[in-house]
């Protein structure tokens, strides 16, 4: 290590002198090292990460890196939190500041205030109409790029699905035996594949499908085809959650009752199997809150404020996105519980917002529904 180390130190002997005073002089060594030939260029390597950790949350894969990506973010995180960053490159300070909050980390505002003029407004220089310029360079572009334009003009990314079971339901038979009802299974699994897309959520995801699937016919049961008798009696049925209610039911309702049951039991001799089939009380109890038709939010607001349903409308957005604060708020750290549990509400909000975004894309899923759910589960990823 001597032979390795010792070339840059200087050749003076390491010996006490005695001053005037009787008080002894250290004599030191010291070394020659040249200043750092690298600046700050690894403290820069940090804008690499952040690229790379941005693409593979893009392609939906981020739960295979969880451990990488949080160190990484962690480390950049700590090294520019307390101090200015001196960067004029807005997309790097956006990038860094997205990523951090999205983590959780309260990141200031304060970064863009070099981008701002004396009266709090971005500078001149940097407001350009991006939307409009996206649009007319849209038809410009080539696949993958074009999707990416295109699906950042519909939504910010915050909002978006990272990642955009059908023989139950055949064999249950619902589309000759409940003719009435939609039939919508592939978009409800692509509604809970957005919520629970990581691999290890895949028993969340087969058996949150099939009740999603159960609970969308039941609503059609109530709003379109069953009498006013016979919804009390399978409402009645429910609460009971007793087969011995089946005699009394139609045959049309003893048909999804039957598969309800048989769903709900089959879920709670699994979940038994690790303990925890206390779970299975919390899902009936939401079940025997299913009730009639109601009104929607929009007729409730339109008859209580006598407002037309555009201005209905609008009132809910500017809501939805007051709410969406909210959720990102409560998502910094420290957090009142754990991450991963947030992020199941984080994403619920995320569907909703794709399907509904332009129309209930949920019942009419011909238009902007059916295109995304190709991208997900049909179209291969161009490699």
């Amino acid at each position: 290590m001597a032979l390795v180390l010792g070339s840059g130190h200087s050749d003076i002997p390491n010996s006490n002198q005695l001053q005037g005073n009787g008080k002894s002089i250290v004599g030191r060594k010291y070394a020659n090292y040249h200043p750092p030939i690298w600046g700050d260029r690894f403290l820069k390597s940090s804008f690499d990460d952040l690229n790379l950790i941005d693409a593979i949350q893009r392609l939906g894969v981020a739960y295979h890196f969880e451990k990488e990506n949080a160190d990484a973010l962690i480390r950049i995180h700590n090294t520019y939190s307390d101090k200015e960053d001196d960067s004029d490159d807005l997309h790097t300070i956006s990038l860094r500041f997205r990523l951090l909050r999205q983590e959780g980390y309260n990141a200031s505002p304060n970064v863009f205030n070099k981008f701002k003029d004396g009266e709090g407004s971005f500078k001149k220089s940097l407001v350009r109409d991006i939307r409009e310029h996206l649009k007319l360079a849209l038809p410009h572009l080539n696949s993958p790029l074009s999707t990416l334009v295109e699906l950042a003009l519909e939504l910010p990314l915050r909002k978006h699905v990272e990642r955009l079971q059908s023989r139950w339901w055949k064999k249950c038979d619902f589309g000759a035996k409940l003719p009435f009802i939609k039939d919508r299974v592939v978009e409800c699994y692509f509604w809970i594949i957005g919520v629970y897309f990581e691999p290890q959520y895949s028993r969340a995801r087969l058996m949150i499908s099939r009740i999603i699937s159960l609970t969308s016919a039941m609503d059609d049961i109530y709003d379109v085809y069953g009498t006013m008798e016979e919804l009390k009696v399978f409402k009645d049925a429910i609460q009971r959650w007793d087969r011995s209610a089946i005699d009394q039911l139609p045959d049309y309702i003893r048909v999804h009752f039957c598969t309800l049951l048989d769903a709900v039991e089959e879920f709670e001799e699994k979940l038994a199997r690790e303990g925890k089939s206390y779970r299975i009380s919390y899902l009936k109890e939401a079940l025997e809150q299913m009730r009639g038709h109601v009104a929607s939010c929009i007729q409730i607001y339109m008859k209580e404020h006598g407002s037309t349903y555009e201005e209905a409308c609008e009132k809910f957005k500017r809501m939805a996105a007051d709410a969406w604060k909210d959720i990102n708020k409560e998502c910094l750290k420290p957090t009142e519980v754990p991450m991963p549990l947030l992020m199941r509400a984080v994403n619920f909000a995320r569907v909703i917002e794709v399907l509904y975004q332009h129309r209930d894309g949920y019942t009419n899923s011909t238009f902007e529904t059916k295109d995304r759910i190709s991208l997900v589960l049909v179209d291969p990823v161009p490699v």
